[in-house]
C-alpha cells in the first residue's frame, strides 16, 4: 500500500535501527490484527528468518508499525533490563555462541525459534551498570564505525586507481 502502517521485515534493518524510509506499508486493519507485535520506540527487533541475528533498537517510530513474521520483538516485562544493553549482548559472541550451539545439528534452513530464546541466558549487572556499559560501548562502536568507513572510503580510492591505472598502462595512454 501507499499509506497505512508500516510493516517491518528483515531488509528494512539498516546499521542497528530501521530504515523507515523502505518498510512497506499495510492496511490499518492489518495493524491492528496483531497488537502484541506493534513496535514502539526503543524496542529491540530480532530477525528469526532469513537472515538470522540482525538486531535493531526502534527509535522514530511511526504512529502505526508492525512485524512481519520474520522478525521477533523482544520487550522486557520489567524494568530489570536496559534496552540498548540487550542490544550489545545480542551483538556479543555469546549470543552467537548459544545460538550455534542450538542449531548444532540442523542441516538446511536455520531459525531463531522463540520457544528457543527462553533458553538463552546471559550475566545482567544491575541496571545502572547496564546503562555505563551501553554508553561506553555506543562512544567506542561510534568511533570504530568512523574510522571504518574512512577506511573503506580509502580502499573504494584505492582501487578505482588501480583500475585507472591499469587502464591507462594497457591502453598506452600512461607512459611506462
Amino acid at each position: 500500500m501507499e499509506e497505512g502502517a508500516y510493516l517491518v521485515t528483515g531488509v528494512d534493518f539498516l546499521n542497528g535501527n530501521i530504515d523507515w524510509q523502505n518498510c512497506v506499508r499495510v492496511s490499518e486493519w492489518r495493524f491492528n490484527q496483531a497488537p502484541e507485535i506493534q513496535i514502539k520506540n526503543n524496542d529491540l527487533l530480532i530477525t528469526k528468518d532469513g537472515t538470522v541475528g540482525k538486531i535493531a533498537l526502534t527509535k522514530d517510530t511511526p504512529k502505526q508499525a508492525t512485524l512481519n513474521s520474520g522478525v521477533m520483538l523482544i520487550r522486557p516485562k520489567n524494568k530489570n533490563y536496559y534496552e540498548k544493553f540487550l542490544f550489545y549482548i545480542l551483538s556479543s559472541d555469546q549470543f552467537w555462541l548459544w545460538f550455534s550451539y542450538i542449531n548444532s545439528g540442523n542441516t538446511t534452513i536455520i531459525h531463531l525459534y522463540q520457544n528457543s530464546f527462553d533458553n538463552f541466558s546471559f550475566t545482567l549487572p544491575p541496571l545502572n551498570e547496564q546503562k555505563k556499559i551501553a554508553e561506553f560501548l555506543d562512544k567506542k562502536c561510534e568511533k570504530i564505525d568512523r574510522l571504518n568507513e574512512n577506511y573503506t572510503k580509502q580502499i573504494t580510492a584505492l582501487k578505482e586507481y588501480k583500475k585507472s591505472l591499469i587502464y591507462e598502462c594497457v591502453t598506452g595512454k600512461k607512459e611506462i
